[in-house]
């Protein structure tokens, strides 16, 4: 916006409008050299013109913080990197510290230019702290909003056991969208699910509540999986939110030989995992299509999965794929996936929505038993539940099916009653 509004000035007036300007303007040579500076820039950054005079944003003494209030490199400084590249940079938020030692929260513009001497760079720094406090304020009751709609503890059957996880997003000022929930219909048969809202922040907040009350209330009236998907498409569509979301939704019944029967329907999520008690892992359930997407017809599939005593059914959103190393291998992704698979197969836990992601390890996302990948990063947030038949089948139980020894094709039943795809790890 500065540099649109700037270039439209006549080269007469822009020095006086840079010099009344509120925002703190300073100009740096290629080695990051600061060479001039109107009145506004040592306010804003809290130091004198002295200071900032022929000052190099490689200083160590600068004390620049990025967006999580971590120590930034003189090289990462909006400023450099924009120098570095010859690339236009707007609103970078990064912070300073100001008097008493607090943080002054910064938003930075950067557009390069050129000088006699070679290539420059103008820096427009704009104090945001004020805005970012409010922000905050907001995003904790965002956020204590969102925990209430996320379940104190899962209904206690012997025959279906559940667990789930949520991690908030950090390094952001949003609040997630991710909500699950699992409930009682009647004796016999429990729904669950799990789901992701594409948007963050109240409105976000309030798409989970519809669906989740949505999902609640249909799921008690209608036996179908994707009539339940569908009913929530056409609340959120009527309801004129501009977020859609994804979901899974099933109904789990309680079968003759101790296991479970599942039905599921999939919008628009990544598949469901099954982990059998005696076999490889592997995605059940068919693609669908998006939920309260406009012009898009609905399209959900209704899949049976049996669960047999000991097995666990894994359901997540996508930021638990989520991966900081560009390398990462399939294997690595599935291994991030199944690390974060809570408490398997024990009874479930009372508190679900206050607690971090863990699995095996000891961090928000565990690492592999490899070794081959760090923590996921949260900036986005991250959700897990499993569903679990309690114990281990008997010796002399026929299997409904079992893990072929080469791979289905997609759709294809091993065994002629499982209706789930050939597992893909990794993917969404």
């Amino acid at each position: 916006m500065v540099r649109r509004y700037l270039g439209k000035l006549p080269p007469s007036l822009l020095g006086e409008v840079i010099a009344n300007l509120r925002a703190g303007v300073v100009l740096q040579n290629v080695d990051g050299t600061i060479l001039a500076c109107n009145p506004s820039a040592p306010i804003v950054l809290h130091m004198t013109a002295d200071e900032l005079l022929g000052r190099s944003a490689l200083d160590p003494a600068w004390r620049a913080l990025d967006e999580n209030a971590e120590p930034m490199s003189g090289q990462a400084h909006p400023t450099m990197v924009s120098l570095r590249t010859g690339k236009v940079l707007e609103g970078i938020v990064m912070a300073v510290r100001g008097g008493n030692d607090e943080l002054v929260w910064l938003q930075v513009d950067c557009y390069p230019t050129e000088l006699p001497e070679g290539p420059a760079v103008l820096g427009v720094f704009t104090d945001i702290t004020a805005v970012r406090a409010r922000e905050m304020e907001l995003r904790g009751t965002v956020e204590v909003l969102q925990r209430a709609l996320l379940p104190e503890a899962f209904p206690l059957k012997p025959w279906l056991v559940a667990d789930g996880r949520y991690q908030a997003p950090t390094g952001t000022i949003a609040a997630g969208g991710d909500f699950y929930d699992l409930f009682e219909i009647d004796g016999g048969r429990s729904g669950f699910f799990i789901g992701d809202v594409c948007g963050h922040g109240v409105t976000a907040t309030s798409t989970m509540a519809l669906a989740r009350y949505t999902l609640r209330g249909v799921g008690h009236a209608v036996e179908s999986p994707v009539e339940v998907l569908e009913r929530l498409n056409e609340a959120l569509l009527r309801g004129g939110v501009d977020e859609y979301c994804t979901a899974v939704y099933g109904v789990a019944t309680r079968a003759g030989d101790g296991g479970a029967d599942v039905v599921l329907a999939v919008g628009g999520h990544p598949l469901p995992v099954l982990l059998p008690h005696d076999g490889p892992p592997r995605e059940v359930g068919e693609h669908g299509t998006l939920l309260g997407f406009p012009n898009i017809p609905p399209h959900h599939t209704d899949v049976e999965v049996h669960l047999r005593p000991g097995d666990q059914l894994l359901l997540y959103t996508d930021g638990l794929l989520e991966c900081p190393e560009p390398r990462a291998t399939v294997d690595d992704m599935l291994a991030r996936l199944l690390s974060t698979v809570p408490a398997p197969r024990v009874a479930p836990s009372q508190d679900h929505s206050a607690r971090p992601l863990h699995g095996s390890g000891s961090g928000p996302i565990s690492p592999s038993a490899t070794g081959t990948h760090h923590a996921a990063p949260a900036a986005a947030d991250a959700s897990g539940m499993v569903t679990s038949v309690p114990g281990t089948p008997p010796a002399t139980a026929p299997s409904p099916w079992s893990a072929p020894t080469s791979p289905a094709g997609p759709g294809e039943d091993p065994t002629g009653t499982d209706t789930g795809g050939r597992w893909t790890p990794g993917r969404s």
